[in-house]
């Protein structure tokens, strides 16, 4: 924690501090960086660019993806991430009295 806190005076602005941020972050597993640089759909994963993601993950504003033109919030990421994880699941239910489930 110190590290960071003697290295901010020296970063020339907030999104030069994000990006040392995402490289702390590389000892995670994934790293923040490799899923929030790339586009979360799954037809496209084009690199964004880190002024973008920036913009996106710290300011809340939505971001193009400049390949497929998709917006991107950083809940989409999150969605990406569970339809991933998750591609199927059963869902039990009643309809007109009779039971059924859905794959």
């Amino acid at each position: 924690m110190k590290e960071v806190y003697d290295i901010v005076p020296e970063i020339p602005n907030a999104q030069a501090f994000y990006e040392y941020l995402l490289t702390l972050d590389e000892y995670y597993t994934p790293a923040l960086a490799e899923i929030l640089t790339r586009c979360p759909r799954t037809d496209c994963c084009a690199e964004l660019p880190l002024n973008e993601v920036y913009l996106m993950h710290f300011c809340n504003q939505t971001i193009f993806c400049p390949n497929c033109r998709g917006a991107i919030l950083y809940e989409t990421f999150m969605l990406a991430q569970f339809v991933k994880n998750c591609p199927l699941f059963k869902v039990e239910c009643t309809l007109q009295k009779e039971k059924f489930g859905l794959l």
